[in-house]
């Protein structure tokens, strides 16, 4: 009897144990849950500046080289590479009007011109909008000042890379970037190097300043 009652409260105090372990876990799972959401993603935070309306960030404007491939049918319209003209507008094959392209987002041209087609002309089709040629602006302590050409989804520290990355004089801490709409941002690179949310993208024609380092 004196057997069972101990091993009944060995049981019971082991049970309690592993309770207050789980238990521990939980909170501490709960805990990190609540800080990893309280951390801020700067990369968020910059589109969610940009992409307000009327914003002059990463939209078409005039002058600007621009592709546009029809692709999906056998028949499809010849694709077209040129520059848009000063009224902003681009002629497109098969259609009697020209169509506005300066002011708009690759992606909603391309939802325009895809309308336009299908189902009217074309039961299906993809379109596909491109701008080569457009370039961002890195001056300051990189060790090759000047226009860098924006490929895919850049960065700040891939656009400095491509400038051929830091002087030994450069101020890591304090890069400026100015959009072509004038809103400023300061970036501490070293800390982006670290957290990839603290490397905002870049868009045409922005500006990467990389300041001096004084000792």
């Amino acid at each position: 009897m004196k057997f069972l009652v101990s091993n009944s409260r060995g049981s019971l105090l082991f049970a309690s144990f592993v309770a207050l372990i789980l238990m521990g876990l939980g909170c501490g799972s709960v805990h990190q849950t609540q800080k990893a959401s309280e951390q801020p993603d700067a990369r968020q935070d910059l589109r969610a500046v940009d992409t307000t309306p009327g914003s002059a960030v990463d939209v078409l404007r005039v002058g600007d080289p621009i592709s546009i491939s029809f692709m999906g049918v056998v028949d499809a319209p010849s694709p077209i590479n040129e520059r848009i003209k000063a009224d902003g507008k681009l002629h497109l094959p098969l259609m009697s009007e020209p169509i506005q392209a300066a002011g708009k987002k690759r992606g909603d041209l391309e939802e325009e011109i895809l309308r336009l087609y299908v189902p009217n002309i074309y039961k299906r089709l993809t379109v596909k909008v491109g701008s080569e040629g457009r370039v961002i602006h890195v001056r300051g302590e990189v060790k090759i000042p000047g226009r860098v050409a924006l490929m895919g989804d850049m960065t700040v520290l891939r656009a400095i890379a491509a400038a051929g990355d830091f002087n030994d004089f450069a101020n890591r801490k304090r890069v400026v970037v100015t959009r072509s709409n004038g809103q400023r941002i300061t970036v501490n690179c070293l800390k982006a190097q670290a957290d990839t949310k603290q490397d905002p993208p870049v868009f045409a024609d922005d500006l990467i300043d990389v300041p001096r380092r004084f000792f």
